[in-house]
């Protein structure tokens, strides 16, 4: 069983187990207190901006890949308009020394 540390705060006596005592048994000054809650609001801000930056990156990563896809595709759709091209440009050529016309 643990070991039980009685604390008087505020005229209220507590049971708390002995781990707390060193947290409960220093009473923190106003100075103490505010360098705590700066400390605190600047590690949360600090944590904020880190996910921030992360989600940032994954966004930033994720358009990077989609603009990659999208020349390739679009290269792709090129390659094959400039072979339908070449294949209709060879398909009147012929049809034209078929029916004896001259190219122009």
């Amino acid at each position: 069983m643990a070991q039980l540390f009685i604390c008087v705060k505020d005229g209220v006596q507590t049971k708390m187990p002995t781990k707390r005592r060193a947290y409960w048994g220093t009473p923190m000054t106003p100075v103490r207190m505010i360098q705590s809650l700066r400390s605190s609001i600047l590690s949360k801000a600090q944590l904020r901006l880190a996910k921030l930056d992360q989600l940032r990156q994954v966004a930033r990563t994720g358009v990077e890949v989609r603009i990659k896809k999208e020349c390739a595709e679009l290269g792709t759709k090129v390659e094959l308009r400039v072979r339908q091209a070449e294949t209709n440009r060879m398909r009147i050529l012929k049809w034209n020394c078929a029916n004896g016309n001259r190219p122009a």
